[in-house]
């Protein structure tokens, strides 16, 4: 699994393969790489006809590169791992021990945040750049009203507006800088994000809570009056009086009883969010595993959510097996996948991951290489979709195809040679360059 610094996109799933949400241009990406076992009786040599390959595997009495492991793993840990990394040609493990890459083993109990992969957030980084997000709120205002006015008149008429709505969110989406701070508000998108422990994305979906600033703030994991204040005064001060206009617009429809129990809290006026494109703060409240509340953002939220509890402790039966982080260029494996568990023959995850490093430095390294390498595998792939690919989890998207090019080119070359060649000369191409950097 790796995670970028634009979008989130690459899970290690167990048996059942994980769909990783859809990136939103408004959000910074984590991507994921989801790998699952794969029922294959073992890693065999290719041969010599591949002198890369000979190389790499020709290296297997030497150490790995020190510096690549993380303290994190305990000594037989780090010894398992060192064991399935000496496949790997010592120029590559250099390359990435360069570019900062280390693996981190993580273990059921621990606090995730500990891990340092999740960069926290704090209330002066939003307070930094509140002018940047108000004026991101104003383009948002001046590019969407023409939408929101021509659907209204629309649906006043009985007519289908769904033509309008769909390019209304296009130009929203179009109209925020990739760096904003300030996102869309949705209710689908957050409950495909964050964890639902209390149900509270349910019941919001199923229209049984006031949509007001109040629940936005209780979407995104704020439990303390303190939090929910915080997160309604960010809202507040990002939208400024549009806020209050879609407060008004919504009781202006609302019955005696229900403006009568709103005004006594204005956090429970529902917002008019079809005529007003509210934007709210990239900000989650998520449990840092010691007793304590950490701010992520949105999607740092979600990779959260799938490693770790609602106490922030990370936990044992994860859907997550490895991930790979771009930002901070950390590998995270779950200790259950540091070697082969009994009855497998093989443990897929470090190599899998250390394959989305390999390519993360490649791309920094020599992107000229790395942009016609990966025309060639984009067309690879489309063509492995069609005619079957290395394993199930190859299919997700390019980033997995190449991940898993690597894992198999190392594990099991006669395999990803008799099911995907192009892809196993690709992989060489690419592991070939690596080790030339």
């Amino acid at each position: 699994m790796k995670v970028s610094a634009y979008g989130l996109t690459r899970l290690s799933p167990l048996p059942k393969r994980s769909v990783a949400p859809e990136r939103s241009q408004a959000l910074d990406t984590v991507e994921l790489s989801a790998e699952r076992p794969q029922s294959i009786s073992g890693w065999v040599r290719a041969g010599a006809a591949v002198a890369l390959l000979g190389a790499s595997l020709g290296c297997l009495a030497g150490p790995s590169t020190p510096g690549l492991i993380a303290a994190s793993a305990t000594p037989a840990e780090a010894a398992r791992l060192s064991q399935r990394y000496k496949r790997v040609d010592p120029k590559i493990l250099q390359l990435l021990v360069n570019d900062g890459v280390q693996v981190e083993v993580v273990r059921p109990g621990q606090s995730f945040m500990q891990t340092g992969v999740l960069p926290a957030r704090s209330l002066a980084d939003f307070q930094a750049q509140m002018g940047k997000m108000q004026a991101t709120a104003k383009a948002v205002e001046t590019a969407t009203a023409p939408y929101a006015r021509g659907i209204a008149r629309l649906q006043a008429q009985g007519l289908d507006s769904g033509q309008l709505q769909r390019e209304r969110r296009s130009v929203l989406l179009d109209t925020l800088p990739h760096d904003s701070l300030a996102v869309p508000f949705s209710i689908p998108s957050l409950a495909g994000l964050l964890r639902d422990g209390d149900g509270l994305h349910k019941l919001a979906q199923q229209q049984k809570m006031p949509k007001g600033t109040t629940l936005m703030a209780q979407l995104v994991g704020a439990r303390t009056p303190a939090q929910i204040q915080e997160y309604t005064r960010l809202v507040e001060a990002i939208n400024g009086p549009r806020l209050e206009q879609a407060r008004q617009a919504s009781l202006a429809t609302a019955t005696p009883a229900q403006q009568q129990a709103w005004s006594k809290d204005p956090g429970q006026i529902p917002l008019d969010l079809k005529g007003y494109d509210i934007l709210v703060p990239d900000l989650a409240y998520v449990a840092d595993g010691q007793g304590g509340t950490a701010r992520v953002s949105l999607l740092d939220a979600s990779v959260h959510g799938a490693w770790a509890d609602s106490n922030g402790k990370a936990i044992k039966n994860s859907s997550i097996n490895g991930q790979y982080f771009t930002q901070s260029r950390r590998i995270l494996v779950q200790s259950s996948k540091v070697a082969p568990q009994p009855g497998q023959s093989h443990s897929h995850t470090p190599l899998h991951e250390l394959g989305h490093a390999v390519e993360d430095s490649v791309s920094r390294h020599d992107p000229r290489f790395y942009g016609s390498w990966h025309s060639k595998v984009f067309i690879a792939y489309q063509g492995a979709v069609q005619g079957g690919t290395v394993s199930e989890y190859a299919a997700s998207n390019v980033a997995e195809y190449i991940a898993e090019g690597v894992g198999h080119f190392y594990e099991d070359p006669n395999l990803l040679r008799q099911k995907d060649p192009k892809l196993f000369e690709l992989t060489r191409q690419l592991l070939e360059r690596a080790a030339q950097l």
